[in-house]
């Protein structure tokens, strides 16, 4: 498996990177730059550009991927589609009527999109033609969207009128809704994530039972069961919040606008702070776990300047902290930021 990293940008660019590992030798080794290399100066990663497409007709803002394919949202109120395999466009697909702010996939089965006039989208995507399936609307902008990964039959939702709503995808009817005063942005659930069994032998998956939210300076973790707060976290000395995923479901990555990266561990109630990851506001996060050593992690982060900077985590060591790969500059100012383990 190889991982890839993709970003939507302002200029209408959509770019993809792979992330790989060159095999140098000593005399190649002493002229890459001193963060490219690694200890024994042999094994450089670095991404390397796969493609930079150019076709929405205004700036991409929000891009998501089950794999296979990769969907942007635009201003121009179309959904743009991209076989991430053969690297060709599938095609936009249009039925909101405002700007696409955010898409989510379940699997290779659906894909929810919600824009800036209310609309939320249910779409077929078990095919490269997409088809759209159920939509209902709110009275607000819906800011984000994040369907449960396990079984794709509940979908949360932020909206600018200040209110958390979960939804039954199957019947599109609202199940609850959660009004938040500090009037939140983001929601998310936390991944599916493969752990070894007592023996050894055997791989079993996380259960879901908890989701986060995140506001400008807050962070609150909520029981999927009850509702009730697992953990609360205020940050108000870094700057505004701006992204959040998890890492585990007793760990987050949370960005903010002053550039700073910031690991949030629910199990000792505590952050851990790392300045200046980034000169700027950074605009999009993406987790993918080690499929060799379960305990470590690869954080992809992008801010608007154009870098995309990639991380490592080993949940297992202490202290927690956040080491420094690579990054390329992609020469656009990135809106949103995805990525993926892709089989070779």
């Amino acid at each position: 498996m190889m991982m890839e990293v993709y970003a939507s940008t302002y200029e209408r660019y959509l770019v993809g990177y792979k992330l790989t590992l060159n095999r140098n030798s000593n005399s190649e080794a002493t002229e890459l730059k001193s963060e490219e290399k690694s200890e024994d100066n042999v094994i450089c990663t670095k991404l390397e550009l796969q493609f930079r497409i150019h076709s929405a007709a205004s700036s991409l803002r929000c891009v998501s991927t089950n794999g296979s394919v990769l969907a942007c949202g635009s201003s121009d109120e179309a959904i743009y589609l991209y076989d991430v395999t053969s690297r060709r466009e599938l095609g936009p697909v249009r039925f909101h009527s405002a700007t696409v702010n955010c898409i989510d996939f379940f699997q290779k089965r659906l894909m929810v999109s919600g824009a800036e006039d209310g609309s939320v989208c249910v779409w077929d995507c078990s095919g490269l033609t997409f088809s759209l399936l159920k939509q209902f609307r709110l009275k607000k902008a819906v800011l984000s969207v994040s369907v449960e990964p396990t079984s794709g039959r509940v979908a949360l939702t932020t909206d600018a009128g200040g209110y958390v709503k979960v939804w039954d995808l199957c019947s599109c009817v609202l199940a609850y809704s959660m009004p938040v005063k500090w009037k939140p942005h983001t929601v998310l659930w936390p991944p599916l994530l493969k752990s070894k069994s007592s023996s050894g032998n055997n791989e079993t998956e996380s259960k879901i039972d908890r989701f986060a939210i995140l506001g400008d300076k807050i962070l609150d973790v909520k029981s999927l069961n009850d509702g009730q707060t697992i953990a609360s976290f205020k940050i108000d000395n870094c700057g505004l919040l701006t992204c959040a995923k998890f890492v585990t479901d007793k760990l987050l990555v949370v960005s903010t606008d002053a550039g700073h990266l910031i690991l949030v561990s629910l199990e000792d109630n505590k952050t851990i702070e790392l300045r200046n990851a980034h000169n700027s506001r950074i605009k999009g996060l993406s987790v993918q776990p080690n499929d060799e050593q379960l305990n470590k992690f690869t954080v992809f982060s992008g801010s608007s300047d154009g870098f995309i900077k990639v991380w490592t985590s080993d949940v297992a060591k202490e202290p927690l902290d956040l080491c420094f790969v690579t990054l390329v500059n992609v020469k656009c100012r990135i809106t949103s930021l995805t990525s993926a383990s892709i089989q070779e």
